[in-house]
């Protein structure tokens, strides 16, 4: 009700909207060098579970702006944090 005082009832009580994530624009900018890096394929071949060609060609066409994989590339940078906090620290010690 307070909210009603500074904003228009159709604002208040209109249908719930989402809202786009920034993560392509993040891929593509401020984060670029960090998954490049993550996502190294020397990185991705230690784990034998990603297919580092795959990974490769969803960057390019990425960065290219020839597709959108911003979400499969946000999945594989959070794989590789944590195989490398997890499962590859098991082997180093």
């Amino acid at each position: 009700r307070v909210a009603e005082r500074y904003f228009p009832k159709s604002f208040i009580h209109r249908k719930k909207m989402g809202f786009s994530s920034p993560i392509p624009l993040w891929l593509r900018g401020d984060l670029k060098d960090f998954m490049l890096r993550v996502l190294d394929k020397k990185n991705v071949e230690k784990t034998h579970i990603l297919n580092t060609d795959t990974v490769d060609r969803y960057i390019k066409e990425h960065l290219s702006r020839k597709r959108n994989h911003d979400l499969k590339l946000w999945s594989f940078i959070m794989f590789m944090i944590w195989y490398n906090t997890y499962i590859n620290k098991i082997f180093e010690d």
